[in-house]
């Protein structure tokens, strides 16, 4: 008696268990998973086949959606780059016309380029550069009021933190030395504003 057996239907089972798992859509803000990774395949009402490798299956199906996941943020990343840098190239052409300083059209020229090429060390390292040798080199005024502008931002961000009840004693006695040395600093670049200010009404 020749004994015919069929192994079709196990093939299958990958396919089957994709399909229960992936009823419900992918979504962008959370992945809502119907079966969570640590349940057994016997909770999940696997068949006697599908548990045999419900596990393997469901850990495929898993990372698939942490992939996807992963994707679709890469993607919103991406779609919101070049929403700003569409954003920087209105604001270019804008303040070209309207007689707005170099170095603040270079600045948002290169920040353009960054978001572009997705190298935000472009834009940071640059940006580093022109306060540092037009700055302090060369005593720009621009530059130079870009990191007054910067020093005050957070000497006001640490002042208000040392207003608050919630902080320790030893992190207020280190905010105050900070405080201290960035109001030195303040007042080292508004002089040499009003230094550099002098020398061109002299001129």
């Amino acid at each position: 008696m020749e004994l015919n057996l069929d192994f079709s239907g196990l093939n299958n089972i990958a396919l089957q268990v994709a399909k229960k798992d992936f009823k419900e859509p992918f979504k962008v803000e959370g992945v809502k998973m119907p079966i969570e990774k640590d349940i057994s395949p016997k909770q999940a009402n696997f068949s006697p086949q599908e548990e045999l490798i419900g596990d393997k299956a469901l850990t495929r199906l898993y990372r698939a959606k942490e992939d996807h996941q992963h994707t679709l943020e890469m993607y919103k990343d991406y779609q919101n780059n070049i929403r700003q840098a569409g954003q920087l190239q209105t604001e270019l052409t804008k303040g070209a016309r309207a007689g707005e300083p170099a170095y603040t059209l270079l600045l948002k020229a290169i920040k353009a380029i960054s978001l572009m090429t997705g190298n935000k060390a472009f834009y940071s390292q640059i940006y580093k550069d022109i306060k540092a040798i037009y700055g302090e080199g060369l005593k720009e005024q621009i530059p130079i009021e870009w990191e007054l502008d910067e020093v005050r931002e957070r000497l006001a961000n640490m002042r208000e933190a040392i207003e608050r009840e919630s902080t320790e004693a030893d992190s207020k006695e280190r905010i105050k030395k900070a405080i201290e040395a960035h109001e030195k600093r303040e007042h080292e670049l508004l002089e040499l504003l009003e230094k550099e200010a002098k020398v061109k009404q002299a001129v």
